[in-house]
């Protein structure tokens, strides 16, 4: 059985996919974040609405923490990070954003494969799969693990779905790594 998990903020909530939020001035419509205003340090991806986030100068100690949290960035972190997500988290610029992102979809699709959510819609996993797979192709170009934490986080997921005599597909795009595929490790 898996360990148990922290228990989670009380008001913490899940924003499915195009469910909007305000957020600090900014509109958040693309979804697929948690939002909560009391956050442990399990719960670093999670946005705390009443954290202030202004705009100014986003070069900070912070900048290239991959492992942040969002209430540890910086008052200008926080507004950077909080644009990129209501642009649609479209762009490569930084990889930290990219993780932080990330790290919620991860805790919800892990939650699903683990029953851990009740009455979840039948397309969610899909829609997170495709997020995952979203974000990893905006930063294959960029170093950084975003595109390698999404194959793995994708790798599992798949590898979750066989039952023993399905073969998994090949990727549609081949990514360099000095590790062998998940394709060619089950096989």
């Amino acid at each position: 059985p898996p360990p148990p998990r922290l228990t989670s903020p009380s008001d913490l909530r899940w924003l499915k996919k195009g469910e909007p939020v305000q957020i600090q001035g900014q509109t958040l419509s693309h979804g697929l974040i948690y939002v909560s205003k009391g956050v442990d340090d399990e719960h670093h991806y999670v946005i705390n609405p009443h954290l202030p986030a202004l705009p100014g100068d986003s070069i900070s100690a912070d900048a290239d923490g991959y492992y942040s949290s969002y209430s540890a960035l910086s008052t200008e972190r926080r507004f950077s990070y909080l644009v990129w997500l209501a642009d649609g988290a479209l762009s490569p610029t930084d990889s930290s954003f990219g993780m932080l992102y990330f790290y919620g979809i991860e805790h919800r699709l892990l939650d699903l494969l683990q029953n851990r959510v009740p009455n979840p819609s039948n397309t969610e996993k899909e829609e997170l799969l495709q997020e995952v797979h979203r974000l990893g192709s905006i930063f294959k170009d960029k170093p950084g693990s975003v595109t390698q934490c999404c194959l793995r986080l994708s790798d599992f997921a798949a590898a979750r779905a066989l039952d023993g005599t399905s073969i998994p597909p090949l990727p549609k795009e081949w990514v360099k790594t000095w590790e062998l595929l998940f394709v060619i490790r089950y096989g």
